[in-house]
């Protein structure tokens, strides 16, 4: 399923995009799916760092794995 998203653009760029030779919907199409998956990238690699600086703070320094997962096996998890 697809939906209509719109923008609106100044007369003088429409005339512009008018003389190239372009699919301006694939172009814009492409250009949005790579920012969006850019901005959802960021979003998680400042989540994961959040979440490792919690991990560092509570065990002082980097746990090492064994620690960690010995800690989440105690808890049940």
């Amino acid at each position: 399923m697809s939906v209509t998203f719109s923008i609106r653009i100044s007369k003088q760029l429409k005339e512009l995009m008018d003389r190239l030779n372009v699919n301006w919907d694939d172009e814009i199409r492409k250009f949005l799916e790579i920012r969006v998956y850019e901005l959802l990238k960021e979003q998680i690699l400042t989540e994961a760092k959040r979440i490792r600086e919690s991990i560092r703070l509570s065990y002082g320094i980097f746990p090492s794995l064994a620690i960690v997962i010995g800690e989440d096996r105690k808890t049940g998890h």
